[in-house]
């Protein structure tokens, strides 16, 4: 896998998901780029690092390909997140070993600022930036020029900090991050971002293995999970037990029984494309 850049494993996951529908994981990378420019701003993160967080930013609501109807995106993102949002959480934690310590920022990527857990979770300043740049692309996306990033100003100390709000402020006083987004003149820096994302030869074919899993999301073997209704503490308990998780959200009948073979011809067509 010599000649296979990180980032070529990392959009084999992409078209996989944008062979299931291309409006999620879209709204994924904008988002990834508005979190990467709010990180890359503070000065403290190395480009290897940024490269990651643009990675699980990307997947962040890897879960809906599952759990929700994507034709109402307002609806499932900002009233009935929790499906999908531990989903993905479960999603990443099992199958995704390169960001299985990242995969609880997509437990609490909804909840609200004033509800991430404040111990035992080192993801909480990020968890926020993701919170709110995934924000930010929904309502650009919707509001086109009339976008303005002060309209969260309401939703601080709740639904975000002030330090995140102010951070994506002073960005957009210095930067024009969403012209870039709305005349799509932001992948070239998304590519330069990329080639900081190096991967052993084991994370590559875990990248891989990953766009294969995702091809089988909206398969009749998987059981939609379902989410009953719950408190920010239960997600609390969850994010630190992936068995208990298990037990409580998954249709235990079915034990998640992937139909391996019918994926496996698609997965090597993945491979002959890129050529590993």
């Amino acid at each position: 896998m010599e000649n296979l850049k990180g980032k070529d494993v990392f959009y084999a996951i992409c078209d996989s998901l944008r062979s299931l529908d291309q409006r999620p994981i879209d709204h994924g990378i904008r988002t990834a780029y508005i979190m990467y420019k709010m990180l890359k701003h503070t000065g403290k993160y190395a480009p290897a690092v940024l490269a990651d967080f643009f990675v699980l930013a990307a997947l962040h609501d890897v879960g809906v390909y599952k759990t929700e109807n994507m034709d109402n995106m307002l609806n499932y993102e900002f009233n009935k997140y929790r499906a999908h949002s531990v989903f993905g959480f479960l999603l990443l934690s099992e199958y995704f070993p390169p960001m299985e310590n990242k995969a609880k920022m997509l437990l609490f990527h909804r909840v609200g600022y004033n509800k991430i857990p404040k111990r035992d979770y080192m993801w909480r300043f990020e968890t926020d930036v993701l919170s709110l740049a995934e924000a930010a692309d929904v309502y650009h996306h919707a509001m086109g020029q009339n976008f303005d990033s002060y309209m969260f100003k309401k939703q601080v100390g709740t639904k975000y900090s002030q330090e995140v709000f102010d951070l994506l402020n002073d960005l957009c006083a210095e930067e024009k991050i969403f012209e870039k987004l709305r005349y799509e003149e932001y992948m070239p820096e998304v590519e330069e971002l990329l080639d900081n994302l190096h991967l052993n030869d084991l994370a590559k074919q875990q990248y891989l293995d990953f766009a294969m899993f995702c091809l089988g999301l909206q398969s009749t073997n998987i059981k939609a999970v379902v989410v009953p209704d719950w408190k920010e503490d239960v997600a609390k308990a969850i994010a630190g037990d992936k068995a208990n998780a298990q037990e409580k959200f998954w249709d235990r009948s079915d034990s998640i029984a992937w139909n391996v073979d019918s994926l496996h011809s698609k997965y090597l067509a993945v491979l002959q494309v890129l050529q590993v």
